[in-house]
């Protein structure tokens, strides 16, 4: 009971964040899910974008679930907003941030 109550309290917290930050752009063009629940937590998606219909938000159920760490749309042709999934590679990231870092380093 209290997990489910921290990931309804997590799930909410996001949407939140999500329509927050439209307020202060004046409306989101594309909302985008990447990393690790982004990327593989179809039912996390869902539950997010159901919290943010009244911006229009609407999500295809097929193409969330089988957006499973893939770069993919998952938002319905009749939304307002786009919603999609971006994988990232943060390993990578991090090799060639240090690669520049070293780079710049005096020898």
């Amino acid at each position: 009971m209290q997990a489910q109550l921290s990931l309804d309290i997590y799930h909410y917290l996001i949407a939140c964040y999500i329509a927050r930050c439209a307020v202060a752009m004046n409306g989101v063009d594309v909302i985008i899910f990447t990393a690790g629940v982004g990327e593989r937590g179809p039912e996390e998606r869902e539950v997010i974008c159901k919290q943010l219909e009244f911006m229009g938000v609407k999500l295809d159920p097929k193409a969330n679930t089988d957006a499973f760490a893939v770069e993919a749309k998952i938002s319905a042709e009749d939304s307002k907003t786009l919603v999609y999934v971006i994988p990232t590679d943060e390993q990578l990231s991090i090799a060639i941030e240090t690669e520049k870092a070293c780079s710049n380093v005096e020898k």
